[in-house]
């Protein structure tokens, strides 16, 4: 198989049979949550469950439609000749992948992190729902809209923030898209290794590695596991990723 033009999505036995309502208590209150039950009732729609480290797609290869995150979590990176990656983007349930509809390529390669479903929808059934939901062009706005603001706040991360800076802005990214795990607690989930960190920020793994305990130090957090970490105060840790240098009380 080439590895620039995977195999397309297909639904399998293993997908048939799925329930849909299993999604739509936790995703409610995502950005697609308004238009899920038309989503999941559309004409050709289907859910595709994908494990870790799966290949979605590569960078170059076509788009096939729409494809959202329902649960678990997708990574979208480039890589570089010498064998350096980039992870310019990351999906979270309730997240669309992908917005165009079109044979466009994809500009990154799409892999799972964690075990996934995800909610897929043709080309031509896509523009047919458009057609017939106002709420799922509401939805596919607002994603659009958001997702200018993630690109927007990551190149800012990338090209002028310090490497504590850098990760005390994925720590609130982290929880405003949906990885808290305890508002009152401040509990927040880490679904990426320390390597997909850096790849993501822009930073070495020991660096990445280095600024967590940095971090703990200074009272900003307290680290549970490697994928769990407690915030202990917000409004410092948001001073802290915009330039302020006031440790946590």
């Amino acid at each position: 198989m080439n590895d620039r033009y995977p195999h397309k999505l297909q639904q399998t036995e293993a997908d048939v049979g799925v329930d849909p309502g299993i999604f739509t208590g936790t995703l409610n209150g995502a950005i697609l949550g308004g238009s899920l039950n038309a989503l999941l009732c559309a004409e050709g729609a289907y859910i595709k469950r994908a494990n870790k480290h799966s290949i979605i797609a590569n960078e170059g290869s076509a788009q096939q439609g729409l494809i959202a995150v329902l649960n678990g979590m997708v990574k979208l990176s480039t890589s570089f000749r010498d064998g350096r990656t980039q992870i310019v983007g990351l999906r979270f349930p309730g997240e669309f992948i992908t917005l165009l509809t079109q044979a466009e390529p994809w500009f990154a390669r799409v892999e799972v992190v964690e075990d996934a479903a995800l909610l897929v929808l043709g080309a031509e059934k896509t523009e047919k729902l458009r057609l017939e939901s106002r709420q799922f062009n509401i939805d596919m706005s607002s994603h659009a809209n958001r997702e200018i603001g993630w690109a927007l706040a990551h190149l800012v991360t990338l090209g002028r923030k310090s490497p504590i800076e850098r990760l005390a802005s994925l720590l609130i990214e982290l929880n405003d898209r949906g990885m808290g795990v305890n508002d009152a607690s401040g509990e927040i989930r880490i679904p990426i290794s320390r390597g997909e960190i850096g790849d993501y920020i822009g930073l070495e793994s020991e660096t990445v590695s280095r600024q967590f305990t940095r971090l703990k130090s200074d009272g900003y957090i307290s680290l549970l596991s490697p994928s769990r970490v407690v915030v202990r105060d917000w409004h410092s840790l948001a001073h802290l990723s915009n330039g302020g240098s006031i440790a946590a009380e």
